[in-house]
C-alpha cells in the first residue's frame, strides 16, 4: 500500500472508532493467528493492550467491536 493510501486508510479507521489507538489495537489482532487470540483471551500471551492506558470510551469501543465480531464470528 502506498504511504497516502496507508495514512488515509489509518484515519478513517481512527475516526470511524474514535481513537488511533482502538484503531491500532483492532488492527493488531486482525493480524493474530487462531492460536495467538486464543492465548490472548486466555490471558496466556503477551498483553495486547493495557486497559489502564485506555479511557472509559476506547474501552467501551473495544467491548462493542469484539461483541460484534464474535456474534459474527469475526475471530477465528
Amino acid at each position: 500500500m502506498t504511504p497516502t493510501i496507508d495514512r488515509r486508510l489509518r484515519e478513517v479507521e481512527s475516526r470511524r472508532f474514535g481513537s488511533e489507538r482502538v484503531a491500532a489495537i483492532l488492527r493488531r489482532v486482525d493480524t493474530l493467528s487462531d492460536q495467538e487470540l486464543r492465548k490472548q483471551i486466555n490471558g496466556n500471551g503477551p498483553e495486547l493492550f493495557d486497559p489502564g492506558l485506555l479511557t472509559d470510551a476506547e474501552l467501551a469501543t473495544l467491548i462493542v467491536e469484539f461483541e460484534a465480531r464474535a456474534n459474527l464470528g469475526g475471530f477465528g
